[in-house]
């Protein structure tokens, strides 16, 4: 017994740093799910759930770079739904002078209007409140104005978490 406790003690010997050397691990990393696909631009990147397809890109005259992605229904559980992202430039008055910005303020009947914080960047959020599910987000980078739009037939925790994944997981790279 004596002699199992003394090889215990001299393999811990062994394995840890030696006296007055301090043991470096590895920095922490955020674990990449399984479930999730990579977009990569040269503006930014983020994660996107799996069930997305990533459509053939269609930009729109006024955006310097668009992608959307659709969800098919998966299960009942998992209703189709569509993100939008496109990247254009910031208009001279900032996001509040976005003609989508201004859409939204102008009908508060129908959007409701928030601000929320991804990352080190502030965001405006709009929701729709009337049936059917639609949120988007005007997220001001520098020169550049990303406005990432989800809807859905109807709002459910699933879609909400998917909408969380692509902000939450977004690094700009301008």
């Amino acid at each position: 017994m004596l002699l199992a406790g003394a090889a215990i003690f001299v393999v811990h010997l062994i394995g840890g740093p030696a006296n007055g050397t301090v043991l470096q691990t590895a920095p922490p990393s955020t674990p990449k799910l399984k479930s999730d696909k990579i977009l990569a631009s040269k503006y930014f990147t983020t994660h996107y759930p799996r069930r997305y397809q990533l459509l053939p890109n269609q930009s729109p005259s006024a955006s310097l770079q668009s992608w959307t992605l659709v969800g098919h229904q998966g299960t009942v559980d998992q209703e189709s739904s569509k993100i939008s992202m496109v990247i254009t430039t910031l208009p001279a008055g900032g996001a509040k002078e976005d003609s989508a910005y201004k859409l939204f303020a102008s009908q508060p009947a129908l959007y409701k209007l928030s601000t929320a914080v991804y990352g080190q960047g502030s965001v405006i959020v709009a929701k729709r409140s009337d049936s059917g599910y639609q949120q988007t987000v005007l997220w001001p980078h520098g020169n550049y104005l990303l406005t990432v739009s989800l809807t859905a037939g109807t709002e459910s925790p699933l879609v909400d978490s998917e909408l969380q994944t692509v902000l939450s997981r977004l690094q700009w790279l301008i």
